[in-house]
């Protein structure tokens, strides 16, 4: 049997998951396998007698950090200004975007020339041929 097998065995028969019994009855049969028993048990008899207090220090230091993250560019109060910032963009861009149009379609007023007539809208061409179908010789109704 290798080490790290049986240490793996005593180390899992200790944390209370199921373990093979001959394995683990070979693992402590062996000089060493009881050894590591006795430093898994030492092991963890002294880190649970050890009881850890988190420094205040530490504590605050943490907490800080915590805060100035939550303090970042993706708190709802930055998120919220990002939003107003796009949204009026969005609008001055429609309304540049609506005026330059006025501007191009109108006619610029030219000396001399009355507004109302630079202002009035285009005739459509007059025609220069008359095309006529006739029905049943040029087309066929349902067909």
């Amino acid at each position: 049997m290798t080490e790290a097998v049986l240490e793996a065995t005593i180390s899992a028969a200790l944390d209370g998951e199921r373990v093979d019994l001959s394995v683990l009855r070979r693992a402590l049969a062996q000089e060493n396998g009881r050894t590591v028993l006795a430093s898994f048990v030492l092991l963890r008899a002294a880190t649970a007698a050890d009881p850890i207090e988190a420094d205040e220090r530490v504590a605050a230091r943490t907490r800080a950090t915590l805060l100035r993250r939550t303090r970042g560019w993706f708190a709802p109060r930055h998120l919220a200004v990002a939003a107003s910032v796009a949204a009026m963009a969005v609008a001055a861009s429609f309304w540049l975007g609506a005026q330059w149009q006025r501007a191009a379609t109108s006619p610029s007023p030219t000396p001399g020339v009355a507004v109302a007539e630079a202002t009035r809208a285009p005739q459509p061409p007059s025609p220069t041929r008359m095309l006529q179908f006739q029905p049943g010789v040029d087309w066929r109704d349902g067909v």
